[in-house]
């Protein structure tokens, strides 16, 4: 099956065809081995042909260099070690002291050049991790990526475990194997003229023996170990995601007393985890035993060859022992594949994780991305996804024909909606639950793309939509009330997010005071007091009052709520929608309570199974 990676490097698009068939049988082996080198080649690549690229190319060329230095300086010291041990068997004082003050220079000059190659690796693994990290983070947040993920059922799994562990893995095995196999190029080479000009025979001996234990070993184990470190990764990121799953809502699970329950699905995981580990270790325990008996079956054949042409005088002891070295350079060098299996096996495993991450990162962004055409209405009522336009002349929400299906298509939620919300007038929407209440806001919003019809908006820094459980990000007290307009977001490109705040420190006390909340700031340590997690600090009720607060700050000519006021008692939601009403011209409501229709001027309610009536 072909598929496209497609990855933004702004600002050219790159978009590599891939072949990524699924590992069906053994018989398969080679295509599938085929297909992921393809995969990590169009992922690494990226990097190179990217805005950062010129940094790119100066580490590589500096890895190139000094693989390079390191394979001159082996060299020369297979010859110092040649000179010194052959004075040493035949007593020559001379050039034993000789060969000690070479060795002397060459450790001199082996130590800073040695530290420096690991130096130049490892800056080459956080630069690369550093820019393909950030341009993932980018595309995760980009039109809302996020959330469409999590709203595909049939989506990826743990995308941030592919974001941070994968992304890390994936760049730091491939830094290393793919200088690793070029440093043993570098050395098959040198070593190779080295040994044949001394012993020509072991030299198609070695390749000979290398290439056929090599086959065997990877056709053997190369599958194996790929299949089980993707289950291992899996199991791993399912742990993970449960024990996160239960901090998240411990106050839920603690008054429910499911501890039993979590914890005997927390402890299923973890023995899938540790299962999935120990037969890893079994194979790789398998693979090392055969690993060892192929390396050390070669240590005595460079002696063996070469002990009848040392005894009839015709090498000395050094040429043995400097062949030797060449032979085990060469071996490893030939069986670098073999005798790295295990990493490559999970660099196959991360490349394919990663790539379908970025594959579907690109999907969701390319689906999800509203048209924001300034023109006014857009809308083809007969395509499968709704068209959402903002229009800088709209001064209220438009609703045409608007068809709303779940994401795959099973059922629909809404058909055929034609209203319009303008300035001074407001809309409840009513209906029992599980109705899509919520996904009609969802579609207005474009997180909800799967329908027909059309939606025209204000442009989006007009819009603000509270949601029924607020967001409480990481900062101070002063970033709750700003979100998401905080300073750290004051340099986006994002028109969205360009808006500056002019208020001081008494206009946002006084906001904190007319949502009910006037002792909070006194209460957590001030407007700068920063807690590690908000959310747990402050009940659902407050959570609400403090959105609200953002809402009354903002006072946009649009607002959506989402039953943001379902935790408050009705006086408490009387106020707050008095101030609302004064401040906001036009807003949107998802509501039970049959007090909020006094606070509308229309109400939508849903009739039955996707049939919506529209009253004044």
């Amino acid at each position: 099956m072909s598929q496209r990676l497609a990855f933004n490097t702004s600002p050219v698009d790159i978009v590599v065809p891939l072949e990524t068939d699924p590992m069906l049988s053994p018989r398969l082996d080679i295509t599938k081995s085929v297909s992921v080198i393809k995969i990590w080649f169009s992922i690494a690549r990226l990097w190179f042909l990217s805005t950062d690229r010129k940094r790119a190319y100066a580490w590589t060329t500096a890895a190139i260099a000094s693989s390079f230095a390191n394979m001159l300086l082996l060299l020369k010291v297979s010859y110092v070690q040649n000179s010194f041990q052959s004075a040493l068997s035949e007593k020559e004082q001379d050039d034993f002291y000789s060969a000690v003050y070479n060795f002397s220079i060459i450790i001199i000059v082996a130590a800073p050049m040695f530290a420096l190659v690991e130096y130049i690796d490892r800056r080459m693994v956080v630069e690369w991790r550093s820019w393909l990290a950030h341009k993932l983070i980018l595309m995760y947040y980009n039109n809302k990526a996020y959330f469409l993920l999590k709203l595909d059922p049939e989506g990826i799994d743990n995308p941030d475990q592919r974001l941070t562990e994968d992304v890390h893995s994936f760049v730091s095995a491939s830094t290393s194997l793919a200088i690793g196999m070029l440093r043993q190029l570098f050395y098959c080479f040198a070593f190779t003229g080295l040994l044949y000009s001394i012993a020509p025979n072991l030299v198609f001996f070695l390749f000979s023996y290398a290439a056929l234990g090599s086959g065997l070993i990877g056709w053997f184990f190369g599958r194996r170990l790929q299949a089980i470190t993707n289950e291992s990764l899996q199991r791993e990121a399912d742990l993970r995601f449960s024990l996160i799953k239960t901090r998240e809502s411990a106050e839920s699970i603690a008054f429910y007393n499911g501890d039993a329950r979590e914890q005997k699905c927390s402890t299923h995981r973890l023995q899938g985890a540790v299962n999935t580990q120990r037969r890893r270790i079994f194979i790789e325990a398998i693979l090392s035993f055969w690993q060892n008996v192929y390396s050390y079956a070669t240590i005595l054949m460079p002696a063996l060859l070469m002990a009848p042409r040392y005894f009839k005088g015709e090498v000395r002891f050094g040429d043995i022992s400097q062949v030797s070295y060449a032979f085990g350079r060469i071996e490893s060098a030939v069986s670098y594949f073999i005798n790295n299996l295990a990493s490559l096996a999970s660099l196959a495993a991360q490349t394919e994780r990663i790539e379908t991450l970025i594959n579907a990162l690109a999907h969701s962004t390319s689906v999800g991305a509203p048209s924001a055409l300034k023109s006014s209405k857009s809308g083809r009522t007969g395509s499968t996804t709704i068209s959402l336009t903002y229009s800088p002349d709209q001064q209220g929400v438009e609703l045409n024909s608007l068809t709303i299906m779940t994401p795959h298509g099973e059922r629909s939620l809404a058909r055929n909606i034609t209203l319009t919300v303008l300035p001074g007038s407001s809309l409840l929407i009513k209906g029992s639950s599980g109705s899509g209440k919520t996904s009609l806001l969802c579609a207005i919003a474009g997180l909800w793309t799967k329908g027909s019809g059309s939606v025209v908006l204000p442009l989006p820094e007009n819009l603000m939509f509270l949601p029924q459980k607020p967001y409480m990000p990481l900062g101070t007290l002063r970033d709750q009330l700003k979100f998401p307009f905080t300073s750290s977001s004051s340099s986006s490109s994002t028109s969205s997010l360009q808006y500056v705040d002019q208020d001081g420190d008494t206009s946002l006390l006084e906001l904190l005071d007319q949502v009910g909340l006037p002792n909070l700031a006194s209460r957590v340590g001030g407007l700068n007091a920063e807690l590690d997690d908000w959310a747990h600090v402050l009940s659902l009720g407050e959570q609400q009052r403090l959105a609200f607060a953002r809402l009354l700050r903002r006072c946009p000519p649009v607002a959506f709520l989402d039953e943001a006021t379902s935790a408050l008692d009705e006086k408490l939601e009387a106020k707050l929608y008095s101030l609302l009403q004064k401040k906001c011209q036009c807003y949107i409501s998802v509501g039970h309570r049959a007090s909020l229709s006094k606070y509308h001027t229309m109400v939508l309610e849903n009739m039955d199974e996707a049939e919506w009536s529209l009253s004044r």
